[in-house]
């Protein structure tokens, strides 16, 4: 029974499954075969196919939801047959369809599967009529072909949203209106807005789809373009218009039906009525009655069209309608559109349109024109129904022309269009050479010769029109070029300005004479050619003379050069023009150079320029002087090419780039030329292209040239003038070079240009001393080669320069004293590589006292002939002259035996260090010491100090304030310089300074071999210090051999061990012994390392004896001390403990010895006397036993806590003790008497027992005091453990009585 449940269920889905879960989006349904779309044969669109729907019989639910769905109101009637029988589809998709009459959709309800039926194709149709009466139209056209798309919809005429209207929708109009296939469909309200509303605002047709409504929805959202209906014009639309004349009111009939004309009417249309056809035209009456016989008949309109624009051929659309003025509303205003008017006013066609704001009245809106027709009035239109509309305007290719400016002349320049009555700029964006050769064809220049997409020429003034100009070479005008964007949409700035030059471009110059006099020079095709003298007319020299600023014409003369190119033109000028080039220019008929001869001109002006600013006159401002005025010039375009011509016209070299802070106090001058430009090749710079300044302000500073013969080289220094610090004369003052890129090839230029030879060696880091530059300037990589040494400055300044560069070429000269001290001694002198001496004629005071001072040595001790040296291979001898230095002067080889000069100097000088050979490096100068400054210093010139000093060789050095001593020194010597050779550090180059101009931070520090020291932390043991650096430092890890010369060199035996700790810190550079095996001394190990952590290194030698440590004593006292302390109370615990047990047994032994004496008073044998005294015999010796043995208790305890029992505790004791004792013993005999004698009262017993020799005891009232025990003690009686109060007799009473009372209180 279940599995038929299931089969029952699964054949019923099956059967009859919603149509919902099939559908898909593109399923739809339609009425189809009836008179519109809302009545006919239900058919359904699934699988890209139309199927028909089958019905037994009529089903009022689903008719319901079919006219709901197609929005088609109500259902009306409803039948099944074939009522609609043409061609109905073959397909049958669904059947039985079961609607309850509420879904929105025929596709939610229910039925057999797609494609699954058992009806009829032929009979079982179910056919509908639904209440509303749909209807589609075209409005607003000329006929009913053409126009906006209406549709007639619950009484109202309403439009087709644009979006998605395209040629598949157009032709689905035109077919349903009957009209064809579609020409031409619009999205833009071509035929007007419609007032109606929007009834489809979504398309999806296809091509099996019959009429509009099928494909059309209505979805829940807004037309975007509501106002912008949609139209179309269909095949079979007709055209009327007169053609053939200017006005088209009159002219010859045409007729065209869509794309064709008609040679005969249609007879769709009466063309019979002349006034008919002039009215229908918009041109009044006819001007005859005559019949029309169709096609090719003339006919005249009384009405007169006139279109015009407001400037010659562009600017706001104007028509005169019959002597009534109206403009044209830009809706639906294009390209084609403005053609038409172009076309009408004979100014070629539209290039581009656009809307004015206006107000008058209007003749046409929304025009509709194809592009072919002649003029505006034969372009459909609507008559517009308002007149404050945005008005149409048009630029006709006729009023867009193209030049180049700025250029000598017409045909090289900044490329510009006129647009809309104004100049402008065009973009370089995508431009290229078949751009520029459209803009030269179009300027008859010939082919383009070069185009420029970075600003050449000055910048253009106006706004940028074009941008991305697509020219293919076969446009006659740069205006017929597509372009990437509408016309002055686009701004470029100036550097994007597009420069042309064509291959008719000329030049002008004067040649052979000044820059205003001498021949005329024509510059055509590549080529320099003088200008013919065949009609050379005052006319054309005085436009010359014009165009090269040079005034007037004062005098033209025609002059034989023989043999030359000749220009084989002459100039046809009025006088008036600016260029030469813009005359009409006509070839000399039969030419003969010989005999023509050249043209002349002497102009009244001068063109010349100069730099101005600075001290030298091949840099600074540039300043031209022109027409009577002189200025700058503005730098916004000046390049170099420009400069070359400045410094050569000036006769100063090549440029060279200038240092970016190069300034001069005229800078801000204001400008006479705001553009030069130069091809770099011109003899003055009045043959350059010179432009005035201008309504432009010059927005740069201006321009300024720097040329090669304003830069000089210098070695400063006391070195002379053929070695030293280099310093370059750049840009009006004197500037340090900087180190970097300093090479051989540098020095050699520097070298030559000062006549100095070549150069030996270079040097950086200030070698021979600071200069006295300003600034910094770069060196580029020099060949060696160059003519001056501003071919290697590099613009750019040094500002991350380190070190000044040096240098000394072949043809310095040093000069120095040779003997055993460095102030006396033989005269020689290097020259050329070698030391030679010098002969003593030529030295007099004068030299030496020069000398001496050149070598910082004072003054002139004496100067003599030197005669022991007889054999050498060359002397020299100085030639007299007026050089500064003597041995400056020109040398001459010379035999002087026996005659050499020797000179000695007033001063002695020594080098010493601080300490023995180590410490500050000081002067001993005439027994005064002087400091070294450290400028240059290092361990070259360490190891000559500690080779003088016999210190073994240099370990290290450093200049620094770190190790300065006290004393404030004066520094004399800045920047020792040795090449190691010498033999006294005072025979090394120096620098001299003056005093105190050294700071102490630069005092220099030696440690030479023999000032190398050790120690370590202990004697003979411990961590390892050394002074390498003159201070004492950790040194890093030593290996064994290291360690035995350390214990060598503190004279410490043999090394035991070495041991390492480590600190977790950043690397830092300390001494390292790095010994081998070879090394014999410890200062031959010493060196420098990075050590990879913080190392302490420990060396032991064989006598390091380790010092006596008291720690473990002092730690096993501690933990004696710490036990005491814990066991302290716990013995005083178990003290008191027993005192409490002794306590308790006395108690029990007198209980029983009264027991005892009970027992005796129940005798008669014995006396109460004698029983009485052995009782209390017995009573005190066991007493007397009990406290001897909590008095060794005590004493115990005493020990115990390290001492006998004196001074406050000895007295307490006593105290408690002896008050303790009376109560015991009152109480004990006072018990023994009642006992013995009960019936005797207690006065009588205590006298018989003071007549047997008892003494009385003391009174319960009389206490034992403090100060009692205390008094006793401090006069020596003895308190022992044996002492009892009644033993104290007369001595222990207070206030003067004894304790019996018996006592004188004077005792």
């Amino acid at each position: 029974m279940g599995l038929l449940k299931v089969y029952m269920a699964v054949k019923f889905h099956l059967l009859f499954w919603p149509l919902w879960a099939s559908a898909v989006a593109p399923d739809k349904i339609r009425l189809s075969g009836g008179a519109h779309s809302c009545v006919g044969r239900l058919e359904v669109y699934h699988s890209n196919e139309w199927g028909i729907v089958c019905a037994r019989k009529p089903n009022e639910a689903t008719a319901k939801v079919v006219c709901r769905q197609l929005r088609c109101g109500n259902v009306e009637e409803m039948n099944v047959g074939f009522s609609f029988g043409q061609d109905p589809p073959h397909k049958v998709w669904l059947d039985d369809v079961s609607c309850n009459g509420s879904e929105s959709s025929l596709f939610q309800c229910s039925s057999v599967n797609w494609g699954v039926h058992e009806c009829n194709l032929k009979t079982d149709h179910f056919n509908i009529n639904c209440s509303e009466h749909i209807k589609v139209s075209l409005a607003d056209g000329v006929d009913r072909c053409a126009g906006r798309v209406e549709i007639a919809y619950q009484g109202r005429n309403g439009t087709i949203c644009p979006q998605n209207w395209g040629q598949r929708e157009a032709d689905l109009v035109c077919r349903e209106v009957g009209c064809g296939e579609a020409l031409s469909f619009g999205r833009g309200a071509v035929f007007g807005p419609g007032a109606g509303p929007v009834w489809i605002n979504d398309l999806s047709c296809t091509v099996h789809d019959t009429n509009i409504w099928e494909c059309g929805r209505m979805m829940n959202r807004k037309c975007k373009d509501e106002e912008k209906a949609a139209s179309v014009v269909c095949a079979d639309h007709i055209e009327v218009r007169l053609a053939g004349r200017e006005d088209a009111c009159s002219g010859t009939l045409e007729v065209r039906k869509g794309k064709d004309l008609l040679s005969t009417c249609p007879p769709e249309i009466d063309l019979t009525d002349p006034d008919k056809i002039c009215e229908k035209l918009r041109c009044g009456n006819a001007t005859s009655s005559r019949p029309i016989n169709c096609t090719g008949s003339n006919l005249t309109c009384s009405g007169r069209v006139h279109v015009s624009v407001d400037s010659h051929c562009y600017g706001t659309v104007r028509i005169n309608h019959t002597g009534q003025e109206g403009a044209v509303c830009s809706n639906n205003w294009d390209l084609k559109a403005g053609t038409a008017v172009c076309k009408s006013v004979g100014c070629g066609k539209a290039v581009s349109v656009y809307s004015t704001q206006g107000r008058g009245p209007v003749f046409l809106d929304y025009l509709r024109c194809n592009g072919n027709e002649k003029h505006l009035w034969h372009c459909g239109a609507l008559r517009p129904t308002q007149e404050n509309c945005q008005h149409a305007a048009v630029i006709c290719s006729d009023s867009v022309k193209t030049r180049l400016m700025d250029g000598h002349g017409p045909c090289a320049g900044r490329v510009e269009v006129f647009y809309r009555g104004e100049w402008g700029r065009v973009c370089n964006t995508d431009w290229d050479m078949k751009d520029s050769n459209v803009v030269c064809a179009e300027l008859n220049c010939g082919k383009v010769l070069s185009f420029h997409q970075a600003p050449i020429f000055r910048s253009g003034q106006g706004r940028g029109w074009r941008s991305k100009v697509h020219c293919s070479s076969t446009e006659t005008y740069l205006r017929d070029c597509p372009g990437g964007a509408d016309w002055g949409k686009d701004y470029c700035s100036h550097n994007q300005e597009v420069g042309v030059v064509c291959g008719e471009h000329k030049k002008l110059q004067l040649a052979n004479g000044t820059s205003c006099s001498g021949a005329v020079e024509i510059f055509s095709r590549g080529s320099w050619m003088g200008l013919s003298g065949a009609s050379w007319e005052q006319a054309a020299a005085q436009v010359v003379c014009r165009q090269l600023h040079c005034g007037n014409a004062v005098s033209k003369e025609v002059k034989a050069l023989g043999s030359g190119e000749v220009w084989s033109h002459w100039f046809n000028c009025s006088s008036t023009e600016d260029n030469v080039f813009r005359c009409q220019a006509e070839k000399v008929a039969k030419s003969d150079p010989e005999k023509d001869g050249f043209a002349y001109v002497n102009c009244s002006g001068s063109v010349s320029v100069n730099l101005t600013g600075s001290e030298d006159r091949c840099a600074g401002l540039v300043e031209v002087c022109l027409e009577g005025s002189c200025g700058s010039v503005c730098g916004r375009d000046w390049s170099a090419k420009e400069s070359e011509v400045v410094c050569q016209e000036l006769g100063c070299g090549k440029v060279v780039e200038m240092l970016d802070d190069f300034t001069v106090p005229s800078e801000n001058t204001r400008p006479l030329l705001d553009f030069v430009r130069c091809t770099g090749n011109e003899s003055f710079l009045a043959h350059c292209n010179l432009l005035k300044v201008g309504s432009q302000q010059c927005q740069k500073s201006n321009a300024k040239v720097i040329c090669s013969d304003s830069i000089k080289p210098r070695l400063v220094g006391d070195e002379g003038r053929c070695a030293g610090t280099v310093e370059a004369y750049h840009s009006g003052r004197w500037w340090s070079v900087c180190d970097q890129n300093w090479s051989k090839e540098a020095g050699d230029v520097v070298c030559r240009q000062l006549g100095c030879g070549l150069a030996v060696e270079i040097h950086r880091g200030a070698y021979y001393g600071p200069g006295s530059g300003q600034g910094w300037v770069n060196v580029r990589a020099c060949q060696g080669s160059e003519d001056s040494f501003s071919q290697c400055i590099s613009p750019g300044k040094g500002q991350q320069c380190t070190g000044q560069a040096g240098v000394r070429c072949s043809e310095h000269r040093e000069i120095r004293l040779q003997g055993p001290e460095p102030c006396s001694g033989r005269v020689i002198l290097h020259y050329n590589d070698s030391w030679s001496p010098m002969c003593s004629d030529q030295w007099g005071q004068s030299q030496a006292d020069q000398l001496c001072q050149h070598l910082r040595c004072g003054k002139t001790k004496s100067v003599h002939n030197d005669t022991t040296l007889q054999r050498y291979s060359k002397w020299l001898r100085l030639q007299p002259c007026t050089e500064s230095n003597p041995w400056d002067c020109p040398l001459e080889p010379a035999d002087c035996t026996g005659k050499t000069a020797q000179v000695s100097c007033t001063d002695t000088v020594k080098a010493t260090l601080s300490e023995k050979c180590s410490g500050q490096v000081r002067l001993a100068r005439n027994s005064q010491n002087e400091r070294v400054c450290g400028g240059n210093w290092g361990m070259t010139q360490a190891r000559v100090l500690c080779k003088e000093l016999d210190c073994g060789t240099a370990l290290w050095t450093v200049w620094d304030s770190r190790h300065q001593d006290n004393n404030t020194l004066d520094a004399t010597v800045d920047h020792v310089r040795c090449n190691g050779g010498e033999s006294l550090l005072w025979k090394c180059r120096a620098l001299s300074i003056p005093p105190k101009t050294c700071s102490a931070a630069n005092d220099i520090t030696v440690v030479c071999a023999a000032g190398f020291k050790a120690r370590l932390s202990e004697h003979c043991g411990g961590r390892l210090q050394v002074n390498l650096r003159g201070t004492w430092e950790d040194a890093c890890p030593v290996n064994s051999k290291g360690g035995e010369l350390v214990c060598k060199e503190l004279g410490c035996g043999t090394m035991t061990k070495t041991q390492m700790t480590t600190v977790l810190t950043s690397n830092v550079s300390r001494p390292y012994l790095n010994c081998t095996q070879e090394s014999k001394e410890l200062w031959q190990c010493a060196t420098q390392k990075t050590c990879r952590l913080q190392e302490h290194t420990f060396v032991y030698c064989s006598e390091y004896r380790a010092p006596f440590n008291p720690l473990p004593l002092i730690l096993a006292f501690v933990v004696i001390l710490a036990v005491l302390i814990l066991v302290y109370p716990l013995v005083r615990l178990y003290k008191w403990a027993m005192v409490k047990i002794n306590a308790m047994k006395r108690a029990s032994k007198v209980s029983d010895s009264i027991s005892d004496y009970e027992d005796i008073n129940a005798s008669d044998d014995e006396q109460p006397g004698t029983e009485l005294e052995r009782l209390a015999s017995s009573e005190r010796r066991e007493r007397s036993d009990e406290e001897d043995s909590q008095d060794q208790d005590l004493d115990s305890d005493s020990s115990f806590t390290g001492g006998d029992v004196n001074g406050d505790v000895d007295v307490e004791k006593g105290l408690a003790r002896l008050n303790s004792d009376k109560e015991d013993v009152y109480d004990d005999v006072s018990e023994s008497l009642d006992e013995a004698n009960p019936d005797e009262p207690a006065n009588l017993q205590w006298e018989r027992r003071d007549q047997e020799g008892y003494p009385p005891p003391p009174d319960l009232d009389t206490q034992v005091e403090y100060d009692d025990v205390e008094e006793l003690l401090e006069s020596g009686h003895s308190l022992s453990e044996h002492t009892r109060v009644g033993d104290l007799g007369q001595t222990a009473g207070g206030d003067g009585e004894t304790l019996d009372g018996t006592g004188d209180p004077d005792c």
